[in-house]
């Protein structure tokens, strides 16, 4: 459609489906709660089905990109609750034609609190007043650096990142609101180098932001695609394809609370019609992992574990994971 003269896509980081989904998995070894109706639907269990190929070439915009040719805005929420940071980097370098990226920091799908609606204004602005948009580009090196070239000077730049010691996981709702930003200066060529040391234990991901001054109402921030180190996956073996199971995770006040916990397994069962029930802890922290009622109402999953989660509560329990296994047991469970 012609009158389409550029787009701006919020949060769907899900371009070229199969990939990013299998990604997700890899790296979460189970599916997060925010994909359950898929999940319900047994969507994930069938990414291989030879069927799925033809609804991937209808609904993904993947296989439409050389018909998006125009400016495209592409902003994204660094601890969404669907779709991994890195998730970028399974289509936007096949994007054709003008493009940009904004990875908003410790912003998850809802971009509550962030200024991202700023960012959106102001390109608009450059669209609407048919202004030429900055020029950039960015490179990765080996060691994991991002090499920023700049044809207009922006007038901010910053490295932010988080790491998470126990997961690959930078969600908003696991890890919190841990991402902290550095300046930094361009060097004699203008060009502007920024990395990160490999975390001693778990994954660290960052990316680069340049906020540009383009003379309209609010600044414009774009950003490098997000880059996790070490780049494993923890999962990457495991099967996603298997038979749901539902988990919880919690911590309990003390080692001792989380035995008792435990302990009660069989009454939580029965008073919860939990089937396949398990329960164990480590230390304080308890895993629970059962096989969801066999309906299609929408609290297939989530209903019966907000019910487990009231109960934990009234014994002192906190800091609640819930996830959508392949598979009987607990990922993670130590």
């Amino acid at each position: 459609d012609p009158r389409v003269v550029a787009i701006m896509p919020l949060v769907i980081d899900v371009v070229n489906v199969k990939p990013s989904m299998e990604h997700h998995f890899a790296a979460y070894g189970f599916w997060a709660p925010s994909v359950g109706n898929y999940v319900q639907h047994r969507i994930m269990q069938r990414l291989e089905h030879p069927r799925m190929e033809s609804l991937y070439k209808l609904v993904d915009p993947y296989y439409y990109r050389h018909r998006l040719t125009m400016p495209k805005f592409i902003v994204n929420a660094s601890g969404d609750q669907f779709f991994c940071p890195d998730s970028s980097r399974f289509y936007f370098d096949d994007l054709e034609g003008e493009k940009y990226l904004r990875y908003v920091p410790n912003a998850d799908h809802g971009l509550d609190g962030s200024d991202a609606v700023e960012s959106l204004v102001a390109f608009m602005t450059l669209i609407m007043s048919d202004k030429p948009r900055p020029k950039f580009s960015w490179t990765q090196e080996a060691d994991g650096s991002f090499i920023v070239t700049t044809e207009d000077a922006p007038k901010e730049v910053r490295l932010w990142q988080a790491t998470n010691p126990e997961a690959r996981d930078f969600r908003v709702e696991t890890l919190g609101r841990k991402y902290t930003s550095t300046l930094v200066e361009a060097d004699r060529k203008g060009t502007y180098v920024a990395g990160v040391e490999q975390p001693d234990k778990g994954w660290t991901a960052y990316f680069v932001e340049l906020t540009y001054d383009v003379g309209a109402a609010t600044p414009l921030k774009v950003t490098t695609n997000v880059r996790i180190v070490p780049d494993t996956l923890p999962y990457a073996d495991k099967n996603p394809s298997l038979p749901t199971t539902v988990s919880l995770v919690c911590t309990a006040k003390d080692e001792a609370a989380a035995a008792a916990i435990v302990a009660s397994k069989s009454e939580l069962a029965n008073q919860l019609q939990l089937e396949d029930f398990t329960a164990s802890h480590s230390g304080a922290r308890c895993y629970f992992n059962w096989k969801p009622l066999d309906t299609d109402s929408d609290d297939q999953f989530e209903g019966p574990a907000k019910k487990l989660a009231g109960y934990l509560k009234g014994k002192g329990c906190d800091g609640f994971q819930f996830q959508l296994e392949s598979g009987p047991g607990v990922t993670g469970a130590k």
